[in-house]
């Protein structure tokens, strides 16, 4: 969803180069070191962990989620993924986090700045994080309007977790993946909690999606979010979302594959969890 919304250039994104390194030493340098940077830190991961290639494809200026902002606030999920600290967890959870938002806002103003670009455009915004903390990320963009993806819980959790297990194996040569099913499934039902919450008093501000159909067929799902949008879906924008889709195709040389009884998981387990 978000890659397609970014083939489009009535709206602004944000690139992987820049969501993990937001400020360059040198403004306005040529060539832009953070890419070169970018591109050596995924040449890493990918060496020492392939399986990334599946879990979260990336490239240095494909556009990407800002989750690599919530790390200059030392915050969230970025920092959870890679180590078992569920005390810091908690805190997370249970902060106010305006004050996180206001910095993150602060950060896609600079990138502003740094492209030379006007803030005429509407900027398309993805981390899981979000659906965690709606109440402060709508607190200081009060007019955002949201996209959620209805996606089967079984497959939520099983692809937290099995992202989380990876991330973690940079890090631990002993990372638990019963103790990372527990907890993710713990957090992603508290996501689900706030994400209902806020879905009974969303009005015109939310629609949701089902994650099948954007599977499927993607074209339907798209002109539902333009017509959320009050935007029409030009034939050039859905020839470049269709141009995009037939790239990713093509490079998609495996997919993310996870067994949840490693996680001390059933499907069946998950799906009454949320029931």
């Amino acid at each position: 969803m978000q890659r397609l919304l970014a083939c489009d250039p009535a709206f602004a994104h944000t690139r992987f180069f820049e969501s993990w390194n937001p400020i360059p030493a040198k403004p306005h340098s040529f060539p832009d070191e953070r890419i070169l940077k970018s591109w050596i830190a995924l040449q890493v991961a990918h060496f020492l962990n392939p399986e990334f290639k599946a879990i979260h494809p990336a490239s240095a200026c494909l556009a990407d989620e800002e989750i690599g902002f919530h790390n200059y606030s030392f915050y969230g999920s970025a920092l959870e993924a890679q180590w078992r600290i569920p005390a810091f967890a908690r805190h997370c959870e249970n902060a106010g986090n305006e004050d996180v938002y206001r910095e993150f806002k602060q950060l896609l103003q600079t990138i502003l700045w740094l492209r030379g670009s006007a803030p005429e455009k509407s900027w398309v915004l993805k981390v899981p994080q979000f659906s965690q903390d709606l109440g402060a990320l709508l607190s200081v963009f009060p007019r955002a309007k949201v996209i959620i993806l209805d996606r089967d819980p079984a497959d939520v959790v099983g692809s937290s977790a099995s992202l989380v297990y990876n991330q973690m194996l940079l890090q631990s040569g002993a990372a638990d993946r019963a103790w990372i099913g527990r907890e993710w499934l713990r957090k992603s039902l508290l996501r689900q909690r706030i994400m209902d919450g806020f879905r009974q008093q969303a009005g015109s501000s939310c629609i949701v999606i089902d994650y099948r159909t954007m599977q499927d067929d993607w074209r339907t799902g798209m002109k539902a979010v333009y017509g959320f949008f009050g935007l029409p879906l030009t034939g050039k924008v859905q020839r470049r979302m269709t141009d995009f889709i037939g790239r990713s195709s093509r490079l998609a040389l495996h997919r993310h594959r996870y067994d949840l009884t490693d996680y001390g998981l059933t499907a069946t387990q998950i799906r009454e969890a949320f029931a």
